[in-house]
């Protein structure tokens, strides 16, 4: 059966931090797995579109889109060593050195995907919208984690794990709006990490539920951990009647 994979994707794919992390037989296997799958091959196109416009996020969400210019490379690679130099063990005349490990510099951005029945109408852009930001953290080196009120989806260091990106491509569109159990839930996961540097909470939402779901003291938790609030609102208008007064920034990608 022929790919369905275009040259776009191709490009998109092989420049991508992402994609590179992978070793050479899982690469292969992940183009296996979804040159078929037009679902994917849909998102797809709606991540290299959102990458041609990225400066508009830029501009609109500069800790994550613009954490490679505030600290560049040298200085992540200069941190990395430090921490791998505190986590090296001694015994004896023998020194252990994590130089596999993957030591996190930055705390996760976790993303709060909104799976009401409503979104359904968005799912495509959604799960495509994902990928941009992944590759973000692959380059920024943190992980990033597509959170459900149900269920977690954690891609170490935005590696473009095959069989996550599989799971999050089969997330359901069905339920009633859980939003407040999604900010809980990111709260517990923000507690097992103990770096909190640029920590950022993202909504991917329709905006359909009542804001007041979402207690201040939920809020306030989110404060006091110093993790920023924001949201993509894929109904601008929903948005507008019933704003998230708390965030700290708002992305519009149909704007």
């Amino acid at each position: 059966m022929k790919t369905l994979f275009y040259d776009d994707v191709y490009r998109f794919l092989y420049s991508s931090n992402m994609f590179q992390q992978l070793a050479e037989g899982e690469q292969r296997r992940f183009l296996e797995q979804f040159a078929h799958n037009e679902q994917f091959i849909k998102s797809l196109a709606v991540a290299i579109d959102f990458q041609v416009h990225l400066g508009k996020m830029e501009a609109t969400v500069p800790v994550i889109a613009s954490y490679e210019y505030i600290e560049p490379d040298y200085d992540v690679s200069i941190k990395r060593k430090l921490m791998i130099k505190d986590q090296t063990i001694t015994v004896g005349n023998v020194t252990y050195v994590p130089f596999q490990q993957q030591v996190d510099v930055v705390a996760p951005l976790i993303i709060g995907f909104d799976t009401s029945a409503v979104m359904a109408n968005f799912e495509i852009q959604a799960k495509g919208l994902i990928l941009p930001l992944l590759e973000l953290c692959a380059k920024q080196r943190r992980d990033c984690i597509v959170l459900t009120d149900e269920e977690q989806f954690i891609f170490p260091h935005g590696e473009l794990t095959t069989d996550v990106i599989k799971e999050v491509q089969n997330i359901q569109m069905k339920h009633k709006a859980n939003i407040a159990t999604l900010y809980k839930r990111a709260l517990e996961l923000f507690g097992t990490y103990n770096i909190m540097h640029d920590a950022e909470f993202m909504l991917l939402t329709a905006n359909t539920f009542e804001p007041s779901t979402i207690s201040q003291h939920t809020i306030q938790a989110f404060k006091s951990l110093g993790v920023e609030l924001s949201a993509i609102a894929l109904d601008e208008a929903c948005f507008e009647e019933a704003p998230l007064v708390f965030l700290d920034k708002v992305f519009f990608p149909n704007a």
